[in-house]
C-alpha cells in the first residue's frame, strides 16, 4: 500500500512537472515519441514509421524517437538516424517515459494489427496505458492507424472502454472501424494506412538487382507477377502455402511463356520469415518456372519493396502491407486475406473481387485460377487504383488531422 501511494505521488509530480515544463520552453518539444508495433524485421511496420516520417515528422521539423519494449530493436528508417527509449511496464519505466515526453510534440502509438490484442494481450493493455500517462500530462496523444478483428482480446476491449476520451483513435479501414466501435463502444476517426505516405525508392542492391531484370524481362514482353507468401496466413500448414505458391507458379508457367516471378519478402523475423518461406517455395518449381523466378534476399526495406511493387504487373501477397505496396504505386492486388486485414482494404478500391480466402488458396488450389481470372482485368483494375488513390492519400493524412 505504502509503496503505491509513493509511486503516485512521485507520477502526479512528474507530470506537473512536464506540464510546467511544456508550458514555459514550447520550442524544446522537437520530437515525436511512436510506439512501433513490434521489433525491427518487418517491412511493414517500417513502412509505418517512414509513412509517419514523411507524412509528418517531416514538416514540423521533429525527430521520431522510437519507445521499445524489451527486447526490441529499433527499425530503421530512410534518413535521419535511430533515436529511442526503452520501456517496459513499471512506476520507474513511467517515470522515464514522461520525462522523455516533455520534449515531445505527440506521442503516438502505431496500432496496426497489434492493438486489438489478438497478438499479445500485454502488449496492447501496456500501449493503452501509456496512451493514457502521456494524455494525462497534457501531451497531444493519437492511436494511429489501427486494424480490429472480429475476434479482439477481451480484456483490451474493457481497457479501451476506459481510455482517457481526448485521445483520438485513427482506424485505418472501414470494416476494422465498425468492429472498433461496435466491441468497444467508443468513435474511431476513418483514416487509411500510414504505409500509403511511403515513396517508392530503389535503394538496397537486391532491389536495384530485381528492377534491371524487370526492365529486360517487361522489355522481352514478359507480364511479371510479384509475389510474397506469408506463413501466418495458415500457419496450422505451412507447407500447404509452400505447395499452393509452387503449383500456381509452375502452373501459370506452362500455360503462359509470357509470365514472370518475383518473390519478394515482407518480414524477416525468425521462424514466420518470408524469406524461408520463399525458399521452401522455389526448392519446388520445375525446371520450367525456376528460370523465369526472381528470389529477392535482404537487405530489403519497405520502399525498394514498393518499387519492385510498382514495376510489377499485378502482386500476389499474404501480408497486407504488401498489398499497400501495390496498390498505392496503381498495381492490382490479389490478397490472401487473414485477421480481418484485407477486406477494408481492398473495398477502398472498390477491388473486393480480388480477395482470397486462405482455405480456398491453399486447400482448394484457387490461386492459378484467380490469376488467371485477373490478367485480362488489369487495365480495368489499374483505372480503379488510379481514380481513388489521391483520396486514399488524403484519408492517409487524417491520421494526422487536428494536431
Amino acid at each position: 500500500m505504502i509503496k503505491r501511494l509513493i509511486a503516485g505521488l512521485l507520477l502526479s509530480m512528474t507530470r506537473a512537472y512536464v506540464r510546467i515544463h511544456r508550458r514555459l520552453a514550447p520550442w524544446k518539444q522537437m520530437e515525436i515519441l511512436v510506439a512501433p508495433p513490434a521489433s525491427a524485421g518487418s517491412l511493414g511496420d517500417q513502412a509505418l514509421l517512414q509513412g509517419l516520417n514523411d507524412g509528418l515528422a517531416k514538416g514540423w521539423n521533429c525527430r521520431l524517437r522510437q519507445v521499445l519494449l524489451p527486447n526490441y530493436e529499433a527499425i530503421t528508417l530512410l534518413e535521419g538516424g535511430v533515436h529511442s527509449i526503452a520501456v517496459c511496464p513499471g512506476t520507474l519505466s513511467d517515470l522515464r517515459l514522461l520525462l522523455a515526453l516533455r520534449h515531445a510534440r505527440l506521442f503516438c502509438v502505431l496500432g496496426a494489427d497489434v492493438i486489438d490484442g489478438r497478438y499479445d494481450e500485454g502488449q496492447a493493455l501496456y500501449y493503452l496505458r501509456a496512451l493514457d500517462l502521456a494524455a494525462s500530462a497534457g501531451i497531444p496523444s493519437r492511436l494511429l492507424g489501427f486494424s480490429f478483428s472480429e475476434k479482439p482480446n477481451p480484456c483490451v476491449v474493457e481497457r479501451f472502454k476506459s481510455l482517457a476520451p481526448q485521445i483520438v483513435c485513427c482506424s485505418r479501414d472501414p470494416v476494422s472501424r465498425r468492429r472498433f466501435e461496435e466491441f468497444t463502444g467508443r468513435s474511431a476517426r476513418q483514416v487509411a494506412d500510414l504505409a500509403f505516405l511511403v515513396t517508392a525508392r530503389a535503394e538496397s542492391p537486391a532491389a536495384l538487382r530485381a528492377l534491371a531484370w524487370m526492365r529486360d524481362e517487361h522489355a522481352g514482353g514478359a507480364r511479371i507477377l510479384a509475389l510474397n507468401g506469408n506463413v501466418l496466413t495458415y500457419p496450422s500448414t505451412p507447407g500447404a502455402i509452400h505447395a499452393a505458391y509452387a503449383e500456381m507458379i509452375n502452373g501459370l508457367a506452362a500455360q503462359d511463356a509470357t509470365l514472370r516471378f518475383v518473390l519478394v519478402p515482407h518480414d524477416f523475423r525468425g521462424r514466420e520469415s518470408d524469406h524461408l518461406c520463399h525458399l521452401e517455395i522455389v526448392s519446388r518449381l520445375d525446371e520450367r518456372a525456376k528460370p523465369r523466378t526472381l528470389l529477392l534476399e535482404s537487405p530489403l526495406h519497405a520502399w525498394d519493396a514498393k518499387a519492385v511493387a510498382a514495376a510489377s504487373d499485378l502482386v500476389v501477397t499474404g501480408r497486407m502491407h504488401f498489398a499497400i505496396a501495390g496498390l498505392g504505386s496503381g498495381t492490382p492486388v490479389i490478397g490472401i486475406g487473414y485477421m480481418g486485414k484485407f477486406e477494408g482494404l481492398l473495398g477502398y478500391f472498390g477491388l473486393e473481387a480480388l480477395l482470397v480466402d486462405p482455405v480456398a488458396a491453399y486447400e482448394e488450389h484457387a490461386l492459378p485460377a484467380r490469376v488467371l481470372e485477373a490478367l485480362p482485368a488489369l487495365p480495368e483494375y489499374r483505372e480503379r487504383i488510379a481514380h481513388r488513390i489521391a483520396a486514399i492519400r488524403e484519408l492517409s493524412r487524417e491520421n494526422f488531422s487536428g494536431l
